[in-house]
């Protein structure tokens, strides 16, 4: 092989490197945006509810008197869950009513 040879030999192969590079560039965005449109996670305000009288069973079953229970029955009438969902639908709480749980 002539040097005029080993150059054009050389600059193919650069050209060829260099459309792969273009390409797996290409690749990359195109796997970049699709992760961009998966929610990696969610979080979902619930709430739950007690009504006073089941609070009333409770708190008397657990031994409180009565001024704990005039207090106790309220205790539950509306708690806010915040929860953590995957995008399997699977959830954690991660606070209560606003306060962050530790996971243990």
């Amino acid at each position: 092989m002539n040097q005029d040879e080993i150059k054009k030999h050389i600059s193919k192969s650069k050209e060829r490197l260099m459309e792969e590079i273009s390409n797996k560039k290409k690749e990359v965005e195109k796997l970049e945006a699709m992760l961009e449109e998966i929610p990696a996670e969610t979080k979902i305000d619930v709430y739950l509810h007690s009504d006073k009288e089941s609070m009333y069973d409770d708190g008397k079953g657990a031994g409180l008197t009565k001024e704990q229970l005039d207090k106790f029955v309220y205790a539950c009438g509306e708690v806010k869950l915040t929860l953590r969902v995957d995008e399997c639908g699977v959830a954690d709480i991660i606070a209560v009513d606003d306060r962050r749980v530790e996971k243990k």
